[in-house]
């Protein structure tokens, strides 16, 4: 086996580099975390309820993704300091209607759990009326918002407001067969 040596000079750049480099790795372990700030809650059964990410530490916003227990999407949009951020509701093409158990029709006198998602608007911030319907907000309901309850034969319809520069403006409308 073949033994070589270092001369004395290069030993010393060799452990030089060494810790130059040892001192490297540890200064940026010591640098202040890069990881994106995130925020989650969880529904009791364990099922993802919202996650919150920091996009801008200067202006607090938060993008933010919010779903029902069933884990169908309800709003993913911005917070700007703790207030929900409107996209353009001039282009909110987007409205989608779900009723609970998807009925080929509507019974009159008859509750019916729905819920109405708006790309980039939260249903709290909906205003929703009725035509030949009653509309109410369930509440703490996990899966849906609202409650329709048809009260006249034939076609009634469903208005979806909000709230734009403290003026009620209509976002979209849908159209159902009741009886």
């Amino acid at each position: 086996m073949e033994e070589r040596l270092i001369a004395p000079g290069h030993a010393d750049k060799f452990r030089r580099a060494f810790l130059l480099s040892l001192m490297a790795i540890i200064s940026v372990l010591q640098l202040p975390s890069c990881q994106v700030k995130t925020e989650t809650e969880y529904f009791p059964d364990g099922a993802l309820k919202y996650q919150k990410e920091l996009v801008n530490a200067d202006s607090s916003i938060w993008l933010v993704t919010e779903w029902y227990s069933d884990s169908a999407l309800k709003w993913h949009g911005y917070e700007i300091n703790g207030i929900r951020e409107l996209p353009d509701i001039n282009r909110a093409d987007n409205c989608h209607l779900d009723v609970e158990g998807n009925p080929s029709s509507f019974k009159l006198n008859h509750n019916y759990n729905i819920r109405i998602r708006v790309d980039g608007i939260h249903p709290d911030d909906f205003l929703l009326y009725g035509i030949g319907c009653n509309v109410r907000p369930i509440g703490s309901n996990y899966n849906y918002d609202f409650q329709i309850q048809p009260f006249e034969k034939g076609e009634m319809g469903l208005l979806l407001h909000v709230i734009h520069n403290g003026i009620p403006t209509k976002v979209c409308q849908f159209n159902l067969l009741a009886g």
